[in-house]
């Protein structure tokens, strides 16, 4: 029976995938170097920062508890950029997180509140909810508030092969002014040894082309992680470094996208 589970749960997913709608505003996901040495990777395999992407992978960290501070900011301009800060904690089967985020300057910005909460089906599989409270504030728009919905599936296949989708903005109340776009997100993650990691991400927003990304992780201790990604669609390079000392870790990292000038993520967590 549980082995019907990960299909159910990715048809679920699927369907609710043509039901998503245009729109034009950024996916705001927070997440500092994390989100800038990924290319914006959503299904990563890592640890708590799964609050930043996908929620349901959490389950499978080694840490319990994690409190992020992380910012982006672009070379060309250091006051427009995005922060945000979270706080996850978990407990065998179940795991809650709450995360703030703001993006912007001056007369316009995103800010979004995200509660997720994550509980394991079975040994290997988990599944994931953030309940969102999106804000955009604009001089024309003056403040819009949306509350959206989004869905996460982790699993763990084996000891080599790992998969991850998440569906955002499922379920949103439009303000008829401004349109948050569902997004469809399916990634499969292979170890080719135990220091080295692929990932290989397919992104999909309804009436937008196919994106696909590639991730090479390279981890030789507990204490050094290497990120290298790529971007197809958007032409996005990025490269983190992570540096952890015991309960804290930091990371930095770069990227560079044919529509955004180069950017740098700073990150700073406590990990227990």
């Amino acid at each position: 029976m549980t082995s019907l589970l990960p299909k159910a749960c990715a048809i679920f997913i699927f369907l609710f995938a043509f039901g998503a709608v245009k729109g034009q505003i950024s996916d705001l996901r927070g997440g500092g170097a994390n989100n800038v040495g990924t290319v914006r990777f959503f299904n990563l395999s890592s640890d708590l920062s799964g609050i930043y992407g996908n929620f349901s992978s959490s389950l499978f960290s080694e840490q319990n508890t994690m409190v992020d501070l992380s910012g982006i900011l672009r070379y060309s301009d250091g006051n427009f950029g995005e922060y945000s800060t979270a706080y996850v904690t978990k407990k065998d089967f179940n795991a809650f997180g709450i995360a703030l985020m703001q993006f912007g300057v001056e007369d316009y910005f995103e800010r979004k509140l995200q509660v997720s909460y994550a509980r394991k089906l079975f040994q290997t599989g988990a599944l994931g909810i953030n309940l969102n409270l999106l804000n955009v504030q604009t001089v024309e728009l003056s403040n819009i508030y949306t509350p959206t919905v989004d869905i996460s599936f982790y699993s763990d296949v084996n000891s080599t092969i790992a998969f991850g989708t998440t569906l955002r903005n499922i379920l949103k109340v439009n303000s008829g002014k401004i349109q948050h776009p569902s997004i469809l997100s399916l990634a499969i993650f292979y170890k080719t040894s135990k220091v080295v990691q692929v990932g290989l991400e397919a992104t999909k927003i309804i009436d937008r082309p196919l994106d696909l990304k590639l991730l090479f992780q390279y981890q030789p201790s507990n204490i050094i992680h290497i990120n290298f990604g790529l971007d197809l669609l958007n032409q996005n390079i990025g490269l983190g470094f992570a540096y952890t000392l015991g309960t804290y870790r930091v990371q930095l990292a770069t990227g560079q996208s044919n529509r955004l000038p180069m950017s740098a993520g700073m990150s700073f967590s406590y990990l227990k």
